[in-house]
């Protein structure tokens, strides 16, 4: 679908727009809130400064390749740096007090 006419259709009421391809279109700075591209093809799309809110992207496809392994490292990791900063400040403040 071309960026003008989902545009048009938007502007029109139309807010179901699940499944069609998007590839490298340009939708920077569009008011696209309640939209719902759910299984679109989105690769190369431009939504930067868009009103994306409430606008549902599930199971749309970027292109960006997803490694669940390196996901829950960093998770791992992030909670450990919480552990420690949590073990530091209440050291800090038993020695304060």
């Amino acid at each position: 679908m071309k960026t003008s006419e989902l545009l048009w259709l938007y502007q029109n009421g139309w807010r179901d727009f699940s499944g069609i391809n998007l590839r490298g279109a340009d939708l920077a700075g569009q008011d696209l809130s309640g939209a719902n591209f759910s299984h679109c093809q989105i690769q190369g799309a431009n939504f930067r400064g868009a009103n994306l809110t409430g606008t549902e992207f599930i199971g749309a496809r970027s292109g960006v390749p997803v490694d669940s392994d390196w996901l829950i490292l960093s998770g791992l990791l992030l909670l450990s740096v919480n552990f420690i900063y949590s073990l530091c400040s209440a050291f800090i403040g038993y020695l304060i007090y």
